[in-house]
């Protein structure tokens, strides 16, 4: 879905680069606040009537949702697997004389940070809070603490793992 919405996105020919991000940023976030949040609804609520009938209903998958999106998105981009293979590739690399400039380029280059998917993220987020929050109380703490951990994960990649 990432893919697709930027290239749509820079079909749209943005003035700059920062409102090319956050166009599709918002484009992104909807797309996520659909997948993660409503379809939870659409499936579970309004076919099955399925509140508190048998394990796995709307509140207890809604649960696993905020501590996946508190705690397990951060983990991941903490560990950040591309740039994990991207070392990978550097390392295998080093030290051949047979590298062209552009080869060598691009394998010492830092991974791109894209602050327009992270942006989607949070807003996501933001809004799947604000649909349960009423419904699951501790689901806006969970998000509170996921976003200070977010911060701290994504200060941490732009100023020292990636360049922009």
């Amino acid at each position: 879905m990432g893919n697709v919405l930027h290239y749509f996105t820079h079909l749209e020919k943005h003035d700059d680069k920062a409102h090319e991000d956050f166009s599709f940023a918002f484009k992104y976030a909807l797309g996520m606040f659909f997948t993660t949040a409503l379809m939870t609804i659409a499936v579970e609520a309004l076919k099955f009537n399925n509140f508190y009938k048998h394990d796995f209903g709307v509140i207890e998958e809604e649960t696993i949702m905020f501590i996946l999106c508190a705690f397990l998105v951060p983990l991941i981009w903490t560990i950040h697997p591309l740039q994990l293979c991207q070392k990978y590739a550097r390392n295998k690399h080093y030290g051949h004389l047979h590298v062209t400039q552009h080869e060598a380029n691009h394998l010492m280059a830092d991974y791109h940070y894209d602050m327009g998917k992270r942006y989607a993220e949070l807003i996501e987020m933001m809004w799947f809070t604000f649909l349960y929050a009423d419904l699951i109380p501790i689901g806006a703490f969970l998000i509170f603490l996921g976003f200070c951990i977010y911060y701290w994960v994504d200060k941490y990649n732009l100023l020292r793992r990636s360049s922009l």
